[in-house]
């Protein structure tokens, strides 16, 4: 059955979605994701319980940063919540209709958007990883 909500375009990505968005994670998986990219659900890590399925996103380094840096996962070794990274990624090669906004912010601040990828994120969409302060 197809629900009537999942043939609407999202009201948050009726605009262009931008050029570069933000996935936070921990620095020990970062070869893994540089070798198979970004996989939703996030393996055996995720940091928040019954979340849906997907990649979690956002236009803000900072936004995406905190997200993580505050797991709620009790299963992270404790070292990792100290070597948080944020992952820059191009959007141009990713398929749009994979995109929704988050369904678990559901106010945004200024200009803070967030997103999930209802897909694998590829290695060939990583521009930059940097450490989150």
């Amino acid at each position: 059955m197809i629900k009537l909500k999942s043939l609407l375009l999202p009201e948050a990505l009726t605009e262009d979605l931008p050029e570069y968005l933000y996935h936070a994670t921990f620095n020990a998986l970062i070869p893994e994701i540089q070798a198979e990219g970004l996989i939703p659900g996030g393996r055996d890590f995720r940091n928040y319980e019954d979340i849906d399925w997907g990649v979690y996103l956002s236009n803000d380094f900072d936004f995406a940063g905190s997200m993580t840096e505050n797991t709620e996962n009790e299963n992270v070794p404790e070292k990792w919540l100290e070597e948080v990274v944020v992952i820059m990624l191009s959007t141009k090669n990713l398929d749009k209709s994979k995109f929704d906004s988050d369904p678990n912010v559901t106010l945004w601040e200024g200009d803070t958007r967030a997103y999930i990828y209802r897909g694998i994120i590829p290695p060939s969409a990583i521009i930059e990883i940097v450490d989150y302060p």
